[in-house]
């Protein structure tokens, strides 16, 4: 898989980080096929939830350079980031489970799943968007107003701007742009900040 590649070019702290967060549950269980309170089956090790810890660093920061090409932003991002000293990685790692933290608060079983949706599926569209937008909230400010930011994202994924972007070019720059401003609205019509 990419993420194997880049395991094996980049070694470091970084991709030591990477394998740390990958174990967290809501991100070692990402992405499976399921309805609401079902069990999750066991997963294939293709470095899978390492690559998606990544994708939160590789596009938690400025887009103005991203062609829409992930997986190459990835391993950019990666490459960049392989030097790193352990004191950044732990930055990093602190920066990352708040944002973790901040949406399990929020959707708990529903964690980047699509609400508008009868049968819950995970999505990295949805991951993105509520990763980046949730990450910059102070925890104690999404416990307190987390019906708040549910029901607003519930309602935005209802909208029709909203779910053209998750229809295709999931990854395009536009789309995920776009995502996050809509979810910045409904975050910013609550005066949470």
């Amino acid at each position: 898989s990419p993420q194997e590649i880049r395991h094996a070019l980049f070694p470091g702290a970084f991709d030591s980080l990477l394998s740390e967060l990958a174990r967290e549950n809501s991100i070692a269980n990402f992405k499976v096929s399921r309805s609401v309170g079902s069990e999750f089956p066991a997963r294939n090790n293709s470095r899978e939830e390492e690559e998606l810890v990544l994708r939160y660093f590789a596009f938690n920061v400025s887009l103005d350079a991203y062609d829409g090409k992930a997986s190459k932003w990835m391993d950019r991002y990666m490459e960049g980031k392989s030097g790193i000293v352990k004191s950044e990685a732990e930055e990093m790692k602190g920066e990352f489970l708040q944002a973790l933290r901040n949406c399990e608060t929020v959707f708990g079983h529903e964690v980047f799943c699509n609400l508008s949706n009868s049968r819950l599926r995970q999505s990295y569209a949805i991951y993105d968007v509520q990763m980046h937008c949730l990450g910059r909230i102070p925890s104690e400010v999404v416990r307190a107003y987390r019906a708040q930011i549910y029901a607003g994202f519930k309602e935005l994924c209802g909208q029709k701007d909203f779910t053209a972007t998750l229809r295709v070019r999931l990854s395009g720059k536009g789309n995920i742009l776009d995502r996050r401003g809509l979810f910045a609205h409904e975050i910013e019509k609550l005066h949470l900040i």
